[in-house]
């Protein structure tokens, strides 16, 4: 009787664990198949200048500002934002809210995008 306890206690623990583990797995499948594309597009923005400038995300997350490509390293794409650090250091965050917000860390300005020239 005590052999089949002890049994049935590792059985549930073996399941108790491999549960675990698939669950995890499958969280980190989804971590990598979010849907980031939302950021993939041509967004206008203002400067402080009354200037208009156009960035343009491309399907493979690279960033090109009024036509010149931005030499960067993504630090971080999910929905919520978008984070890359450039040539110089300094970050670079796409926010996904409404409205779309661009921050540049180098001039510590908060840009509202938008999907059309303004």
């Amino acid at each position: 009787m005590k052999k089949r306890i002890s049994y049935l206690i590792g059985m549930s623990l073996l399941t108790l664990l491999g549960g675990v583990a698939v669950q995890k797995r499958q969280q980190k499948k989804q971590e990598k198949t979010i849907d980031a594309t939302t950021y993939v597009r041509t967004w206008y923005f203002q400067d402080h200048h009354q200037q208009i400038h156009q960035l343009t995300v491309l399907p493979e997350y690279t960033l090109v500002l009024d036509q010149q490509p931005i030499q960067a390293t993504i630090i971080e794409l999910n929905t919520q934002k978008f984070v890359v650090r450039d040539q110089y250091g300094y970050h670079l965050i796409l926010t996904n809210q409404s409205p779309m917000t661009f921050y540049d860390e180098a001039e510590d300005v908060s840009y509202t995008l938008s999907k059309k020239e303004q």
